[in-house]
């Protein structure tokens, strides 16, 4: 048996999609920079980053910035944000739990300092954006989790309560007042 929120695709959806590519929207870009050239033999660096996502490239932003004279080399067996980072679309959140209601769960002695530690980061994020010029159109619009069943909203209505309680910038909207900000 399908489960409740599970559908049948539709013609019309299977015409959306019928033209779309394996390829990520963000990635798929005629200004994306050529890939480099495969690193051969061997280097000495003092410091070495594996990984070229939004952690090895923040890593290797605050490694230098700490040590400008230090020599850094970032390994990626792809191309740079090839992986997740690539897929995002962009978004950047101050989560470091992957949600309220995730730290919640299974953070709750620690999501106090979690969630001060996220907003930190996401602020260092925009200032370094801004320091160093990166038009990358940042936009602080806060999130929007949506009830799309009934049965989701009594745990949307707490999960808000449980915000404010912690300091987040939350509030319940009901139906008409999400439609209203997002039409």
């Amino acid at each position: 048996m399908n489960a409740p929120w599970a559908t049948t695709p539709t013609d019309r959806g299977v015409a959306m999609v019928a033209g779309a590519a394996p390829e990520s929207y963000w990635l798929d870009r005629p200004e994306r920079p050529a890939p480099r050239a495969r690193h051969t033999g061997s280097t000495a660096e003092d410091l070495v980053i594996v990984g070229g996502g939004f952690t090895g490239l923040w890593a290797a932003v605050h490694a230098a910035e700490e040590n400008p004279d230090r020599s850094i080399v970032l390994l990626e067996g792809d191309r740079i944000a090839e992986g997740a980072t690539g897929r995002n679309g962009g978004f950047c959140a101050a989560s470091l739990t992957h949600g309220l209601s995730n730290g919640l769960d299974r953070y709750a002695d620690e999501l106090p300092e979690l969630l001060r530690m996220g907003t930190e980061t996401l602020d260092a994020i925009c200032a370094t954006a801004d320091r160093y010029g990166i038009d990358a159109d940042i936009e602080r619009t806060g999130e929007l989790d949506i009830a799309n069943f009934d049965w989701q909203v009594d745990d949307l209505r707490e999960l808000s309560d449980e915000g404010r309680r912690l300091s987040q910038p939350m509030e319940y909207l009901d139906a008409h007042a999400v439609a209203s900000r997002v039409t």
